[in-house]
């Protein structure tokens, strides 16, 4: 039995995955060439996309899986620590390659998991909001992060995106993605969506791409975070609510 095969045994807790993008392409070109992604990152990308199905639930590899395949002795049964996987996967989030968008909870507000949406390229800052309002909190504590790799990129990106003439951060896919979607939902017809109703991924991902969800209605309650961040990252923040006025 492989690791990946491994995956299918029940746990306690388990991670649901989404993926978001072109199913055909093996390996994103800018994933490659990221200049923020180490290639311990990258190739970390690679194996969680390889449990990935077009805009279909699947199982995100656990941290033990993850500490397998990405250590440096696989043939010597090596594993890198939670610490190392946990910031791998940090800078992938960090750079918006992958986002944390929902903690799925039970009845005793236990988690059950967490459902995670993959890009096959970094999303827009505006997504990465609307997706996960926390993303400015995650970024900010990334600057001050024990780990120089995370704490540079964190601290990059921040200074990158208030300095970048271009805007190109602040153009949402959010519309993009929803044709990408009702596209699929047409091409599937009536046949059966993959299984995985006990981390509710079907409501999760009609709920993330739903045309009926409140760009602005957050507006508010995102300024109410920011008010603990520091000037970089209110300037930052700032600059989205602008934006989201102008495209919502």
């Amino acid at each position: 039995m492989t690791i990946f095969e491994q995956l299918t045994t029940p746990n306690k807790t388990e991670q649901g995955l989404l993926f978001f993008g072109n199913q055909h392409e093996t390996v994103p070109t800018r994933l490659l060439y990221d200049l923020y992604l180490t290639p311990r990152a990258k190739f970390a990308w690679q194996l969680i996309k390889h449990k990935a199905r077009e805009f279909q639930g699947g199982l995100f590899p656990s941290y033990e899986v993850l500490g397998k395949l990405l250590s440096d002795k696989p043939y010597l049964n090596a594993s890198l620590s939670r610490k190392t996987v946990s910031q791998t996967l940090l800078l992938l989030r960090l750079t918006r390659w992958l986002t944390l968008c929902e903690t799925v909870r039970n009845e005793l507000g236990q988690v059950k998991g967490n459902v995670y949406l993959l890009h096959d390229e970094p999303i827009p800052i505006l997504d990465a909001i609307q997706l996960n309002e926390d993303y400015l909190h995650l970024l900010h504590s990334a600057t001050k992060h024990k780990d120089v790799v995370v704490r540079s990129v964190a601290t990059h990106i921040v200074d990158n995106i208030l300095s970048d003439k271009t805007q190109w951060h602040y153009v949402s896919h959010i519309d993009w993605m929803q044709a990408r979607y009702q596209d699929y939902c047409s091409r599937l017809g009536n046949e059966k969506k993959a299984d995985f109703s006990h981390l509710n991924l079907d409501t999760v991902q009609q709920n993330l791409l739903s045309s009926n969800k409140e760009r602005s209605q957050n507006s508010g309650e995102r300024s109410e975070k920011m008010s603990e961040l520091p000037s970089s990252i209110k300037e930052l923040s700032k600059s989205v609510q602008v934006q989201y006025s102008i495209y919502k």
